[in-house]
């Protein structure tokens, strides 16, 4: 789970576009598109990372041990937003692919997938958070500026193309992004919808 704690009323409350928050913390309620007549919403949260710490929290952690949704994990965290950082195991702690903090290995292995999300820097002179794309970057040497390093499935490439494959499979999805300005993108589409358009 990453966590970086908005309540359900704010979420129902937003009207479409960006709204501040506070400082550093923007949430944004789009209209998705139409798909057979179906509509949705897609609600990004905004999160400066100079202003707002991402952690990442484990079951699998010491100390832990407890799965939890969403909601609970925020609330023990205090935390202002979190998202499901990656796609798990049957036993529901263990990542599919690499996944990393400060402390704690929950998952070592590295998996074909190409995205590497990468926090907690170690290193100075480098971003808060940033995308390694292992297409364009090595992993290797980028990754070692930072303590959190989660791997999960690429949807957008370096050159910010499209890369997943078409397809008409429907999904609610939950994505995590870095925008131009290295600001964290939540971003959770209900709506099952097809990933390309």
């Amino acid at each position: 789970m990453l966590a970086g704690t908005l309540t359900a009323a704010l979420f129902l409350a937003a009207a479409p576009g960006w709204q501040a928050l506070e400082a550093g913390l923007d949430l944004g309620v789009f209209e998705g598109p139409r798909v057979d007549g179906v509509a949705g919403t897609i609600t990004v949260v905004r999160i400066d990372p100079a202003r707002f710490d991402l952690r990442l929290l484990n079951a699998s952690a010491p100390d832990e041990g407890t799965t939890r949704t969403a909601r609970e994990w925020s609330e023990r965290a205090g935390a202002s937003a979190a998202i499901n950082a990656s796609m798990f195991q049957e036993d529901h702690r263990t990542s599919v692919s690499l996944m990393r903090s400060r402390g704690h290995v929950n998952q070592r292995r590295l998996s074909k997938d190409r995205a590497v999300l990468a926090f907690d820097p170690v290193a100075s002179g480098v971003p808060h958070v940033r995308i390694i794309d292992r297409d364009c970057d090595s992993l290797e040497s980028a990754g070692e500026a930072y303590a959190t390093l989660v791997q999960s499935i690429r949807m957008v490439s370096c050159q910010r193309k499209n890369v997943w494959a078409p397809s008409e499979r429907r999904f609610s999805t939950a994505a995590i992004g870095v925008d131009g300005k290295g600001r964290v993108l939540f971003i959770h589409a209900r709506a099952a919808w097809p990933l390309r358009r």
